[in-house]
This record gives C-alpha cells, structure tokens and sequence, in this order.
C-alpha cells in the first residue's frame, strides 16, 4: 500500500506516505465491525478539509482563496475576543453590583 502511494505521488520518501497510508486505512470499512476504524475508536467519522469544520456552508461556499479564509477566521476571532470582554465585563459590573450583609 504504501508503494503504491510512493508511486502514485512520484514520491521516494516512505516516511511521508506513512501518514496518509495510515489515514486510509484507518478511515476505509471493514466489514468484520461493519464500520471503519477511526468510527469504531473514537465514534466519529474523520474530519478532513474545510467542509467537516465549524465554517458555516454558506460562508464555505463563497471563500475562493486562502486569503478570504484567513480574513474570515480573523474577523471570526475578533467577534469572539469582543463578546468575551463583554461578557467579563457585564461579570464585573453584576459583582461590583452585588453588596453582602455582613453580619
């Protein structure tokens, strides 16, 4: 299998091909557990490409370049750094609010 990768690709180095060797083996079914490794292991198919991560498909669908993408996840992270800081000041200002009695 793994030579068949090496020539398939015009590859000579084996220790590269192991990975994805290892991949398909892992992700192909075998009909003893009627599923494939990877799913028998960790319950889950393999996640590969952008199409298995949390992008929304209609934003998948419209990224044409590593560009956008990169614009996509960054104007993503700011959003979440901004609820975050909001979310711990709204925390902030709910424990400044609250007065204890001492007793």
């Amino acid at each position: 299998m793994l030579r068949g990768w090496m020539e398939d690709n015009n590859y000579t180095q084996w220790s590269t091909g192991c990975y994805f060797v290892q991949f398909q083996k892992n992700s192909s079914l075998y009909r003893v557990i009627n599923r494939t490794p990877y799913k028998a292991l960790f319950g889950a198919d393999p996640k590969l490409g952008l199409s298995s991560s949390a992008i929304p498909k209609d934003v998948l669908s419209r990224i044409t370049s590593e560009e956008e993408l990169e614009t996509f996840l960054n104007a993503n992270a700011a959003i979440e750094n901004e609820q975050n800081n909001i979310a711990m000041e709204l925390d902030d200002n709910i424990n400044n609010d609250v007065e204890l009695d001492p007793e």
